[in-house]
């Protein structure tokens, strides 16, 4: 075409249509053959190449492709989870407060108002004021007394920094074993607020230790688990390197075949380098 048309350069007329309409209805396969058309016209506008492309022959060709060759199944690629944790002030801090879409806000109340909810229509006041776009729900959430970390509450967990120390760790599997002890010498700190309190003191740190479980069975590398020192590991997933692959379909295996073999590829051109 003289002039795109949008992203669409070419145009097809009515003996083009008639001809890919009849091969698609018989249903044929057809080399590729050169066509009759006249070649394109070039703009001589600007400043001409010294090196001008050659002409394109136009052609035509019919293929018939298996219904199997366009389809894939979709692996999923993980990346161990590598976290460091520490007990300072500023992330026991945190516990004080919500976490997601309610942060902020809580910060913000608790700044105002502190601890006591005495006001509630101030604090509803407030909260519209600075936060328009929170809905009612998010605002009695709020209010509610049990969704406030009290000081108390917060000193009550801060104390067991005491036994695990301020510094800072770069093992979080190490964090999981103190976790346990402190669970049977604190009856308060349950299941739920165990999670908190790894929530505010740990973060994602690429040059920590990868975290891991270990499992009571044989290495099985292309199933995710690995020896190591002597011991079966299956590695923590991180969400957020969470990858994906493509791997082509063939009707002559079957799809966990496909899978491991894939997998199997990938593991032994990696094996001596795989970190």
């Amino acid at each position: 075409m003289r002039k795109s048309l949008g992203s669409k350069r070419n145009e097809m007329d009515e003996t083009d249509i008639a001809m890919v309409t009849r091969a698609f209805g018989d249903f044929t396969a057809i080399e590729a053959r050169e066509l009759d058309k006249p070649a394109e016209q070039k703009s001589n506008r600007g400043r001409q190449s010294a090196n001008p492309k050659a002409e394109v022959v136009k052609t035509f060709a019919s293929k018939i492709f298996n219904t199997y060759e366009f389809g894939y199944r979709r692996i999923t690629i993980e990346r161990p989870l590598r976290e460091s944790y520490q007990f300072s002030d500023e992330r026991i801090e945190e516990l004080r407060f919500a976490t997601g879409a309610l942060n902020a806000a809580m910060k913000s109340m608790y700044t105002e108002f502190g601890d006591a909810l005495t006001a509630p229509e101030e604090i509803r006041k407030h909260l519209k004021i600075h936060f328009p776009d929170f809905k009612e729900k998010q605002i009695k959430d709020l209010l509610e007394p049990k969704t406030c970390k009290t000081k108390e509450s917060c000193y009550q967990k801060q104390a067991t920094a005491n036994l695990i120390g301020i510094a800072q760790h770069n093992d979080m599997n190490a964090f999981e074993n103190a976790s346990k002890s402190l669970v049977k010498s604190r009856r308060y700190l349950r299941h739920q607020e165990k999670k908190q309190l790894k929530d505010a003191v740990s973060w994602r740190n690429p040059a920590a230790e990868k975290s891991s479980k270990n499992h009571k069975t044989k290495a099985n590398p292309l199933y995710g688990l690995f020896e190591v020192n002597g011991d079966i590991i299956e590695y923590q997933a991180d969400s957020e390197l969470r990858d994906n692959e493509n791997v082509a379909l063939d009707p002559s295996k079957t799809v966990n075949d496909i899978n491991e073999a894939y997998s199997a590829k990938k593991y032994c051109a990696r094996s001596r380098c795989v970190d």
